[in-house]
């Protein structure tokens, strides 16, 4: 197992997200601004004005520099209705399978602050997620906004959904470095929840193309691909 710099195994893992794709320069940038990556957040699919699709080469030139992909699923802008979560994650699981990510890794579904979300959409997500070869993950802010309502909702009506793995994006100290990484101390939905990731900072611009900054759990980070 990968060991952050300067900690113990069973500390939090260092690493950025962005929209646009990893190319050498990019990532030498990074390394250079903010520290090396443990993992880099992307985005499975294309979504014109919003997120470059990761592709083959972009994820052999990661993992030959021992960074791990944290996969991303944005193919939507609202979070409503038990059919559209399937449908939703349908598209997920195809376009991680036509990435050749391995089974037992988990998807992230970016659900926006600004997004409507109800409990059905939730629930028809995370029940598709776990009957494929994926674990299923939500981004979301759980302190402003509709999802921690919603999400609590879907747990008190299917239990199942507390097996979702949780990336909040709140509270927000700011981009670092990782050498200046906070303690992992994000905010949870109000009912229980597996609050794995933390995006601590968001639009760092040392670089040409912007990222953010994460942590996640060992358990996590032994999920992702």
């Amino acid at each position: 197992m990968q060991t952050p710099a300067g900690q113990g195994t069973s500390q939090p893992y260092w690493g950025v997200d962005s929209a646009t794709q990893v190319t050498s320069s990019f990532y030498d940038c990074v390394v250079a601004a903010y520290g090396k990556p443990d993992f880099w957040g992307r985005y499975l699919t294309r979504v014109s004005g919003v997120s470059d699709g990761l592709t083959t080469t972009e994820v052999s030139f990661l993992h030959s520099n021992g960074v791990k992909i944290l996969p991303i699923f944005n193919q939507f802008n609202q979070a409503t209705g038990y059919s559209n979560g399937q449908q939703d994650a349908q598209m997920a699981i195809a376009a991680a399978k036509g990435l050749g990510i391995p089974n037992g890794v988990v998807i992230f579904a970016d659900v926006e602050v600004t997004y409507s979300v109800d409990a059905q959409w939730i629930e028809g997500f995370v029940e598709t997620l776990l009957q494929s070869p994926y674990l299923p993950g939500i981004y979301a802010n759980p302190v402003t906004g509709p999802f921690n309502q919603a999400y609590c909702s879907a747990v008190s009506a299917n239990s199942a959904v507390s097996q979702t793995i949780l990336w909040s994006n709140e509270f927000e100290p700011g981009v670092s470095t990782k050498a200046s990484a906070p303690a992992f101390n994000p905010a949870s939905t109000t009912c229980p929840g597996t609050v794995w990731a933390w995006q601590y900072g968001e639009n760092g611009a040392a670089c040409s193309a912007g990222i953010d900054t994460d942590l996640v759990l060992p358990a996590l980070f032994s999920k992702l691909w």
